[in-house]
């Protein structure tokens, strides 16, 4: 076998080290890149949950407004129901009344006339 001169057997080492030093620089421009896409992507994510969050708290707000409309309107639909009983049992206490006083005076013609 031949033997390396002291120069080529530097040379391996040093080739080697260049090596080295190019497949490091290759993979933290590799990472860099990836750690900046995925950054980039985390950013876009957080934007996005941003705006959901938003449109939640509005929906949340919405809902909230709707609610107390509606209760509102159910209680003054409860006042109108409740004045309209009234109203009713009132009419219906009034007919009964007229009703037995026709039929007081519907016996007293009766038995008058029969009489």
């Amino acid at each position: 076998m031949a033997q390396l001169s002291k120069t080529q057997t530097l040379r391996f080492p040093e080739q080697e080290e260049i090596r080295f030093q190019v497949d490091r620089e290759i993979f933290a421009k590799i990472i860099k890149d990836d750690r900046d896409s995925y950054n980039q992507e985390v950013d876009i994510l957080v934007q996005k949950v941003a705006v959901i969050q938003k449109e939640k708290y509005d929906l949340f707000v919405w809902a909230t407004e709707q609610q107390e409309r509606h209760l509102q309107e159910i209680r003054k639909l409860t006042r109108a129901l409740g004045r309209t009983k009234r109203i009713v049992d009132e009419q219906t206490v009034k007919s009964m009344e007229v009703l037995s006083g026709v039929r007081q005076a519907h016996s007293s013609v009766f038995h008058t006339t029969s009489a």
